[in-house]
């Protein structure tokens, strides 16, 4: 099978030993805590974002995680930070409204749409960014001077070059479950489906509540965006193939895939099959084999 995969990038490694900065906002209820974490390369360009929402469901809690670990891989291979705080400010799906704890934002239309424009303030000195009109004036003096002589060293890492889809493109799209919850797997292709590399990818949850499903297209929609920077697709595949969270069980769709550990876990293993040379490790023939039960144990 032809090795399915656009020119790879290179990938700009992080030191052992970074710094960063940590961010803590609280959006709309005392309860709803939200903890952006950056970290640096030595020069100050930023290389990696860790996101964790507080008191929030497991589910979201590993899409969020998730999201931001494939942000963190595209950023280190060269995509721009302009292009997620384009698309993701103004990103919207609960816990949405006042914040607390930013004296730039006072208002968000979601985690996402907090999260890009605080970095979009702080590595792009995107002063529309902030309390774009209609939301709350600040409360304190400080403008546009003040807010630049806080900012960090602009982000400048311009080593990418991205390799858009056409307008009309091939796709695939494939039905599953896990567990008997219902998912869609949809690819976009550079040209023929079958012998052009994947550009996108989709992932359709299936009666799920309106912020999973906004996570999980956002988590889409910045997997696309390194794949059309150069990310190899075995990045994401080893990032996330393996992953553990619910719901985990019987996979139904797939004729080489019959378990996964969680929706990652299915979606990348499948992508791995179709569009990697010599992953045939990634199929699973069975589900793992349960524990014999106490009292009968072999002899």
């Amino acid at each position: 099978m032809t090795h399915l995969l656009l020119e790879r990038g290179v990938r700009r490694k992080l030191p052992d030993l970074r710094h960063g900065t940590t961010q803590k906002v609280t959006i709309e209820h005392p309860d709803n805590k939200l903890y952006i974490r950056t970290g640096l390369y030595e020069d100050g360009d930023l290389g990696e974002i860790f996101l964790d929402m507080n008191k929030q469901g497991a589910l979201l809690q590993a899409f969020t995680h998730s999201f931001a670990k494939v942000v963190s891989i595209d950023l280190q291979y060269g995509a721009p930070l302009d292009l997620f705080v384009d698309h993701f400010a103004g990103y919207s799906f609960k816990p949405s409204g006042p914040v607390n704890g930013h004296n730039r934002i006072r208002e968000t239309s979601s985690p996402l749409d907090a999260t890009f424009r605080h970095l979009g303030i702080i590595h792009l000195g995107r002063m529309d960014l902030v309390n774009p009109v209609g939301e709350r004036k600040l409360e304190d003096d400080a403008g546009p001077r003040s807010v630049a002589l806080q900012l960090l060293k602009p982000f400048s890492n311009k080593r990418g070059e991205r390799k858009r889809l056409p307008d009309r493109r091939a796709c695939g799209r494939q039905k599953l479950s896990i567990a008997g919850q219902k998912f869609y797997l949809e690819t976009g292709h550079y040209g023929d489906r079958t012998t052009d590399p994947l550009g996108e990818i989709f992932i359709t949850m299936h009666k799920e509540g309106d912020d999973l499903r906004a996570m999980m297209n956002a988590f889409g929609i910045a997997v696309s965006f390194g794949l059309q920077y150069g990310v190899p697709l075995d990045e994401f595949v080893d990032a996330f193939a393996g992953a553990r969270f619910e719901p985990a069980g019987k996979v139904e769709g797939h004729d080489q895939i019959l378990y996964a550990q969680s929706y990652f876990d299915c979606v990348f293993r499948i992508l791995g099959l179709a569009f990697l040379e010599g992953r045939g490790d990634l199929a699973s023939p069975a589900a793992p084999e349960e524990p014999a039960a106490a009292g009968n144990e072999p002899h």
